[in-house]
């Protein structure tokens, strides 16, 4: 009886976070992506999928501007529900960051002169956020108390 309740519970807390169908813009996108150069993004599942070596975007305004300053390529999709994170609604903020290509469905950030290597991404997303954000050890704790 535990079990299932556990799993009942696990399952309604991820289901917020299954996307079933494809940002717009995708398959342009990666079309528009230097090949050479590491890519971040809201939708780096998909680009990951597509072929395109990606990790999460960054979640603040100062990491954005430190990952841009590293040669990375940012790309936000901007409709179909990948609307974060919160800068992206800050039409000042945005402004002031070099774009690489900006449509109606997405955006790419970066300076054609810098270009970060790809990275080998060979570890978990919790893992990843843990190496960027070392303020806090993010754990699956509060989702799958097994595990701890």
């Amino acid at each position: 009886m535990t079990a299932i309740i556990l799993l009942n519970l696990t399952t309604a807390s991820t289901v917020g976070f299954i996307r079933l169908s494809l940002p717009p813009g995708l398959e342009d996108a990666v079309k528009d992506l230097d090949a050479d150069c590491m890519v971040m993004s809201n939708a780096f599942t998909y680009l990951n999928y597509a072929g395109t070596p990606a990790k999460s975007h960054p979640h603040d305004r100062e990491n954005l501007e430190w990952s841009i300053m590293q040669g990375q390529r940012i790309v936000f999709f901007l409709k179909g529900g990948y609307e974060k994170p919160d800068y992206l609604q800050d039409e000042n903020f945005m402004s002031l960051q070099p774009k690489i290509t900006q449509t109606e469905d997405y955006m790419i950030l970066g300076r054609k002169d810098l270009c970060a290597p790809i990275e080998r991404l060979d570890y978990a997303y919790i893992e990843y956020q843990n190496m960027q954000y070392r303020k806090e050890n993010i754990t699956l704790c509060p989702i799958l108390p097994i595990e701890c």
